[in-house]
This record gives C-alpha cells, sequence and structure tokens, in this order.
C-alpha cells in the first residue's frame, strides 16, 4: 500500500514537471481579447494548448473546482471567470477565497462573442499568493 502510494506521488511529481516544461506562460485576458477579435485563429492558438497562468480564486466547491477570475488587466478590467479542475486534491486544501495562484494545465475555452466558458483542465498548482 504505502509503496503504490510512494509511485503515485512520484508519477504526479514526473507529470507536473513535465507539463510545467511543456508550458507556454499565457495571459489569460490576452487570450479572450485574441478570441474576442478572431474566435476561429484563437481556437487554434490556444485550445487544448498546456499553459501556465495566474488567477484570483473566488470559490471553492465541495468537489474540488476551483472558480477564479483572471487577474485586472492594465485598465482594471475584471474578464470571465476561469474554472480551474486539479489532478490531486492536495493542491486545493490550502487555497482560500482571493489567493493569487498559478497553475498549469490544459486551456479550454468554449463560446463566441462575449459568452466564453473557460477553464484549466488536468491543472497542478504552481504557487499561491495570499
Amino acid at each position: 500500500m504505502i509503496f503504490v502510494m510512494i509511485l503515485e506521488l512520484c508519477a504526479c511529481s514526473n507529470a507536473k514537471e513535465k507539463m510545467l516544461l511543456e508550458s507556454e506562460e499565457v495571459d489569460l485576458a490576452q487570450v479572450h481579447q485574441e478570441y474576442r477579435e478572431n474566435a476561429v485563429r484563437a481556437k487554434k492558438l490556444y485550445e487544448g494548448k498546456v499553459v501556465k497562468c495566474t488567477v484570483e480564486v473566488e470559490r471553492i466547491t465541495a468537489y474540488g473546482l476551483v472558480e477564479t477570475l483572471i487577474p485586472k488587466d492594465k485598465n482594471g478590467n475584471m474578464y470571465l471567470p476561469v474554472d480551474v479542475y486539479f489532478k490531486d486534491d492536495n493542491d486545493v486544501v490550502t487555497l482560500n477565497k482571493n489567493d493569487e495562484i498559478t497553475v498549469v494545465g490544459k486551456l479550454h475555452i468554449v463560446g463566441d462573442l462575449y459568452i466564453y466558458s473557460t477553464s484549466i483542465r488536468d491543472a497542478y498548482l504552481v504557487s499561491v499568493e495570499q
């Protein structure tokens, strides 16, 4: 049992490290702007890509879903919510509302014009600023 847990921890750590190496750091406010300008081009550029981004925790559900907001842009505008689905619940237990977190995961945006559903899936926590 202990051996299996150690293997799972190693696999999780290796997957996170691999994802960090593959990731592209993105500004989600800029990504949303690009979707508004040309959704087809933006979808080709970003959909399913492994990204590293910073968001602000808005709410944590009982199922471990972390609802966040994209931090304010240069003009002080707050953008749409982003749902973060973590691979490991241990990444979630220390988070609090208003924490600024950096995550790495797969970007998914569904929608057109100003109606989007944005999520980061298979995510790992990189850092937290409280």
